[in-house]
């Protein structure tokens, strides 16, 4: 061994450097992690957790398929016929406003009734998802569905008995105005929440399509009894 300065061996150092050497060694041949079964790990925790969500259909799959999904969804009747059935219901009674107030010969009101409605709609829109929300956590979204249709089928019951009174005719009309924007509201948020984002556009599609022909049939068997 070389001495140093005061007289001891470098032995020590040469020791230590042994040391640094073993333990380099040691931690070289420590198997690192393994990214593929980290990966293979992560994969199963995310389809755990994807068990837990809805039935949504895959990215590849036809719109046919997709339909045939949403016929054998009774989640999927019980939150969009009701909002078809009032939809078309009172499309057909907002496009025939004019033929009900000759009818009734009251043409005085034809004017304020369509200027005053929209606006009463306006005003209720602003305020719907506001209250709505306030109100969700003692009442669930579905339970203002139900009761708003079975508010608008007594309306139409008092109409057909009372049908030439005027405040029935306006209350049916004002309160068509509305279903219709609630309906739209609050079925489409419903549906949005059971079903998520991923296809909700095909999904809400459906209502308002289907809506559309529900009315213009229902057009046309009122001109018929009309005429």
């Amino acid at each position: 061994t070389r001495p140093t300065p005061d007289g001891r061996s470098n032995k020590n150092e040469r020791t230590l450097t042994e040391t640094e050497q073993t333990a380099q060694s040691i931690i070289s041949e420590t198997p690192s992690p393994n990214l593929q079964e980290i990966n293979i790990e992560n994969t199963n925790r995310q389809d755990s957790d994807d068990e837990h969500l809805p039935l949504v259909p895959p990215q590849n799959e036809s719109s046919f398929v997709e339909c045939l999904r949403l016929a054998n969804n009774i989640d999927y009747h019980l939150i969009s016929l009701p909002g078809i059935i009032t939809l078309g219901i009172a499309y057909m009674l907002i496009m025939n406003i004019s033929i009900f107030t000759e009818s009734l010969e009251v043409q005085t009101f034809l004017q304020p009734l369509t200027v005053s409605a929209p606006i009463l709609t306006l005003c209720v829109k602003l305020l719907t998802g506001i209250v709505f929300d306030c109100c969700l956590p003692n009442t669930p979204r579905t339970l203002y569905l139900i009761v708003m249709a079975s508010l608008y089928a007594f309306i139409l019951g008092l109409s057909i008995f009372w049908g030439d009174n005027v405040v029935i005719f306006a209350a049916t009309i004002y309160w068509s105005y509305l279903i219709t924007v609630l309906t739209y509201i609050l079925t489409a948020t419903v549906m949005g929440e059971v079903f998520k984002m991923k296809d909700f556009g095909k999904q809400f599609g459906y209502v308002v399509f289907v809506a559309s022909i529900l009315s213009m049939v229902l057009q046309l068997l009122f001109g018929k009894v009309y005429d």
